[in-house]
């Protein structure tokens, strides 16, 4: 499996890719099934395999524009940049699922925005962006899920927006503590670990102390 993730990856980043070695151009009329088993069955596969988790997301990726259906591609870059996220690759991760938002975005397309923007909204961007943003396009992405019937997506972004906010209090919480005199040394390191652990957990991403502690030098800036 490794091994065909690796062959996978060296094409991903390409513009116009050239997969004569991995797909045929007589099998186009077997891909949309394809695709959804591998969009469907993507979804489920991160509660039992990574591996196989990155490998769906990178043929949906690659499969879609080789067979010229760019709407599921999206899906993919978000996927993807989902498992950059959670190897640590946290500027590669927000990179492709910002592609993936734009590809959706430049395509008008309504029946995956849901899933797109959830999956960028909560698993990639508060990485990178401040809770916020993550929050107007989680409502985005609810009103659409209501317009295209996507009622399950409705209710994972409810859960998603539902957490996020648990995080934003978690945080400002955290950032009053620090900042207190009236706490020990002790107290604060616990509070603000367990914070971080949190944020990891429910993201399913490491803890990458490099990027947390920049984000809060930052924060530190604006108070």
């Amino acid at each position: 499996m490794s091994e065909e993730i690796n062959a996978l990856q060296k094409h991903v980043s390409k513009d116009l890719p050239q997969f004569p070695t991995l797909f045929e151009k007589k099998d186009s009329n077997n891909q949309s099934p394809i695709l959804r088993l591998l969009y469907v069955g993507g979804m489920a596969m991160h509660h039992t395999s990574e591996s196989l988790m990155a490998w769906a997301a990178l043929q949906l990726i690659l499969r879609s524009r080789f067979y010229e259906l760019p709407n599921v591609s999206a899906i993919g870059y978000v996927n993807y940049g989902r498992m950059q996220i959670i190897s640590g690759n946290l500027t590669d991760g927000y990179e492709f699922g910002k592609r993936g938002v734009e590809i959706n975005a430049s395509l008008g397309d309504l029946k995956y925005r849901c899933r797109v923007l959830g999956v960028f909204a909560f698993y990639i961007q508060p990485w990178k962006r401040p809770f916020d943003e993550s929050t107007s396009l989680l409502t985005e992405g609810m009103k659409t899920g209501r317009k295209s019937g996507d009622l399950i997506g409705l209710y994972i972004l409810k859960t998603h927006l539902f957490n996020l906010h648990q995080g934003q209090l978690g945080q400002k919480s955290e950032m009053q503590l620090i900042y207190s005199s009236k706490r020990s040394t002790g107290e604060l390191l616990a509070v603000g670990l367990s914070g971080l652990f949190l944020m990891a957990y429910r993201t399913k991403s490491p803890i990458v102390f490099n990027e947390l502690v920049s984000d809060m030098d930052s924060q530190s800036l604006n108070h």
